[in-house]
């Protein structure tokens, strides 16, 4: 705990908990994505975001099984290399589920005509409007 913040370290990621004291709740924060590990030593320092979906809890219990279904589904869309079947998905997760993969076929495309254009002088004149 760290200025009446409370911190936890996942296997996946790292949380930010904070209890609102005028409205007595949990506000829950998640750790932003990053390439480099946590400084669980000053875990204060890191960036956070709200998070949006278990956004305030009224008990602590409901934020760590939050924490704990999410890190599940952190698993298994690694295990699944991206490739998660979304009839598979809690229903919670279904729509960020479909949002990923909308926004990993839109990069794989955006790699590919890259790729393309980086070929070939002609390509990127027919390519650009």
């Amino acid at each position: 705990m760290v200025d009446e913040q409370l911190f936890i370290k996942t296997e996946i990621g790292c949380w930010k908990l904070i209890y609102g004291k005028y409205h007595q709740n949990f506000i829950l924060y998640h750790r932003n994505a990053s390439g480099r590990p946590v400084n669980f030593e000053h875990p204060e320092r890191e960036r956070y975001h709200k998070q949006m979906d278990q956004l305030y809890s009224d008990t602590i219990t409901s934020v760590f099984i939050y924490i704990y279904k999410h890190d599940q589904f952190r698993v298994a869309e690694k295990i699944a290399d991206g490739n998660l079947d979304i009839r598979q998905v809690s229903k919670k997760y279904q729509s960020s589920a479909a949002r990923r993969q909308r926004r990993q076929k839109e990069r794989r495309l955006d790699r590919l005509f890259r790729v393309i254009e980086s070929g070939s002088e002609e390509y990127r004149k027919i390519s650009c409007c």
